[in-house]
């Protein structure tokens, strides 16, 4: 796999995975660190994605929702 196809697949499942964080209760620390790291993951994913052609952002798109359709199929 090349490495932008790698790229564009962390980039689209990472924020999939930081509202599934999000989801989870948490209280005091753990909630402090969770919510540092779905920052991160935002800021990443804006960084990577910002000047990013059309057609990488529709691809990124369209992983997030297979993926969470995945998931659901999981349930």
């Amino acid at each position: 796999m090349k490495a932008e196809h790698k790229l564009l697949l962390a980039v689209s499942l990472l924020p999939v995975l930081a509202d599934f964080l999000e989801d989870v209760p948490m209280q005091h620390l753990p909630k402090k660190r969770r919510n540092r790291i779905v920052q991160e993951i935002r800021n990443y994913d804006k960084s990577i994605m910002f000047g990013s052609n059309l057609d990488a952002m529709e691809q990124q798109l369209d992983i997030q929702q297979a993926f969470r359709q995945w998931i659901k199929h999981l349930e």
